[in-house]
């Protein structure tokens, strides 16, 4: 059989390999451009090296779908009760598989680059791709050094398996996902080295690295969104952000994106923010960098976190402070080159709006790495409630700041024209103001009504006020938009709406991700400072019931089943509305008993959740028992589905901004 660890293992090498002499050869060449032939053929090596790693994935899938215990990998995070969809999102469960994914899709980043590249040969690119695959090299060495996946096991090897609470089809996307954001954004940190190292000060290595920064951007949100839901429906505390060092992690290089992002678009549009635009993407990627070795270096617990490498950890500190320094150095000695353009010169313009924006996007992005690496220095880690102390008036000051920004104008702001964009969603705003006061008490009472001891924070009411004001104010611009359209073209106001999301894309999508922005926060308001949460030891007998505001739940029954490796105890309650005595949902949660496997002896609880437009009912069945009682859990969870359909919207809307735009035909 050719699929076998050394086959995987001479291919991973001949990548190394090839990547190491090209880490020395390519900016070689690229000093002297009459070298187009050697140039060509790095180009044409990048791809190679993108072959011999697909070649390599396609051995270590090959293994875990025919379950070939022959790999030591294979045998860790693979067993015969797995289905092959599990099986196969097996390969990045573990330290080795997810390097070499990783590895894998900075290669296919690079190829890309290089192949759409190959006719043009031009030296921006060429730099750019010795950068990208100087990172190449480095997760290369990972895999050589520290973190083989072909390494071969001993005889008689058995599955293992992978954890339980792994074995759900959000943990099949989440890590790709989540890997393809971080693999990407190597390629605007690569396009700014690039820029930089060839004294390149114009928007140019922003253009070629502009829509492939969306979209890494955009898969990560992608990724954090499906950890969270994951988190949610499966990890059975009732909650989706725990504050956990490694959800942590990956917010950290998201919130410097965003800056990135909006950076880029001042570079661009203005051609300022240069030195914004630099910094941010070396401090994205060292992010990036840095979310990797919280999770991989064993310096904090986490439930997330990889088992401990000591060899991975000192390799990501060296690297870490190797980027830090070079890119440093870098920068500092073109400062004269890009400085140009970043000075402002009004407090009332929508420039003064995005370096505001970078200033709280980067400030809590060190806010949060600074709390979660306290214990790493001596600290104690922070409960989430005192990261939501810090999270909450931030993110608040940050969402009216962002629903005020698209009102401003580029240098200095018409006062007449921004009162005609801020008027209607200010006069919506004030009608909403009343009842979502009304709504705001309820919400609180509710909360008070499970404990009487809760406070009600003024925050929520605020909350929820520019919410609203952020959503109608991206309505207001997506009308102002189509009626200005309309106005220039003679079409009805419909027609010109649609054609927004035709010919103005970027525009359009940037509004749309706005509105989503403003339904998350209604979600976050609700789920996070509204949770209703009880705790209630019951009779374990049929008809026992637990009152909660609004509801009954009744117990039906307790089932037990022996399932070999686990044993599932089954309580089935009835939800009962109390308003009509009607039934709502039957909801059966389980307690489950593991006696084999990664968490033998161990319990998990598996939820069951009745989803309403405005709030969910939460139940998690703690088991029965010996004096005859039943353990029960309830949250009550408002709005937690804005979270989900305005992370919807939000992705949707930058899939908008970077769909390519359709090439006119030339005329013939």
């Amino acid at each position: 059989m050719i699929f076998t660890p050394i086959v995987g293992k001479l291919l991973l090498y001949f990548a190394a390999v090839v990547s190491g002499v090209l880490l020395f050869a390519m900016p070689y060449f690229a000093k002297d451009r009459r070298q187009t032939g050697a140039i060509r053929a790095s180009y044409q090596w990048i791809i190679g090296i993108f072959g011999a790693l697909t070649a390599a994935m396609l051995v270590l899938l090959a293994a875990f779908i025919v379950q070939d215990y022959s790999f030591q990998y294979v045998a860790s995070y693979s067993s015969a009760d797995m289905s092959v969809p599990f099986r196969m999102a097996a390969l990045w469960a573990g330290h080795e598989g997810s390097l070499l994914l990783w590895a894998w899709l900075v290669a296919a980043f690079s190829a890309a680059i290089a192949a759409y590249r190959l006719k043009t040969l031009d030296r921006l690119d060429t730099y750019a791709l010795v950068v990208m695959n100087g990172v190449q090299f480095f997760f290369l060495a990972l895999l050589a050094l520290a973190a083989d996946p072909f390494t071969v096991s001993q005889g008689g090897a058995v599955g293992q398996g992978i954890n339980p609470l792994l074995l759900h089809w959000a943990m099949i996307i989440h890590p790709p996902t989540l890997f393809i954001g971080y693999a990407g954004l190597t390629v605007p940190f690569a396009y700014a080295m690039a820029a930089a190292w060839t004294r390149e000060p114009s928007a140019k290595w922003i253009t070629h690295t502009h829509r492939w920064s969306v979209f890494s951007w955009m898969l990560l949100s992608i990724g954090i969104f499906l950890g969270a839901l994951w988190a949610y429906v499966v990890l059975g505390w009732g909650g989706y952000w725990g504050w956990d060092p490694v959800e942590n992690a990956s917010l950290l290089p998201w919130l410097t994106a965003t800056a990135m992002l909006h950076s880029f678009t001042v570079y661009k549009r203005r051609d300022s923010f240069k030195l914004w635009s630099l910094a941010l993407t070396v401090v994205t990627f060292l992010l990036v960098i840095v979310a990797t070795f919280i999770t991989r270096g064993g310096i904090l617990q986490s439930v997330h976190a990889f088992p401990p490498n000591l060899t991975l950890r000192y390799l990501f500190v060296g690297f870490i402070g190797f980027v830090a320094i070079a890119s440093g150095q870098l920068i500092s000695s073109r400062y004269a080159l890009f400085k140009s353009g970043d000075q402002l010169q009004n407090l009332s313009s929508k420039e003064f709006m995005y370096f505001a924006n970078n200033l709280i996007l980067v400030a809590g992005a060190f806010i949060l790495l600074g709390a979660t690496m306290l214990p790493v220095f001596g600290g104690s880690s922070l409960k989430p409630e005192s990261y939501n102390t810090i999270a909450q008036p931030i993110g608040l000051v940050y969402i009216g700041l962002l629903a005020v920004c698209p009102m401003f104008g580029w240098r200095k702001t018409d006062p007449k024209k921004f009162r005609n964009y801020a008027i209607y969603p200010s006069a919506v705003t004030i009608l909403a103001a009343y009842p979502l006061f009304i709504y705001w008490q309820n919400l609180g009472k509710m909360v008070r009504s499970i404990d009487p001891t809760a406070t009600v924070s003024i925050l929520g009411y605020v909350g929820l006020l520019l919410a609203v004001f952020a959503f109608t104010g991206g309505l207001v611009l997506f009308g102002s938009g189509a009626a200005a359209k309309a106005k220039r073209s003679g079409k009805n106001w419909l027609f010109a709406l649609g054609s927004l999301f035709v010919e103005n894309r970027a525009q359009a999508g940037g509004y749309l991700s706005h509105l989503g922005v403003a339904v998350i926060l209604a979600g976050l308001v609700g789920s996070s400072m509204f949770v209703g949460d009880i705790n209630e030891v019951m009779p374990n007998k049929a008809g026992s019931s637990l009152q909660m505001p609004g509801y009954e739940l009744k117990l039906k029954g307790i089932s037990a089943s022996d399932q070999g490796t686990r044993k599932v105890e089954v309580g089935t309650f009835d939800l009962i509305d109390r308003s009509s005595g009607k039934v709502q949902k039957v909801l059966a949660p389980q307690n489950v008993l593991h006696n084999a496997g990664p968490m033998a002896g161990q319990s998990t609880r598996n939820v069951d959740i009745d989803y309403q437009p405005f709030q969910d009912i939460f139940v998690i069945f703690g088991g029965s028992n010996p004096d005859n009682t039943i353990s029960v859990n309830v949250k009550i969870n408002p709005l937690i589905m804005f979270v989900w359909g305005g992370s919807g919207i939000l992705v949707l809307g930058m899939a908008i901004a970077m769909w390519p735009k359709r090439r006119k035909a030339k005329a013939a």
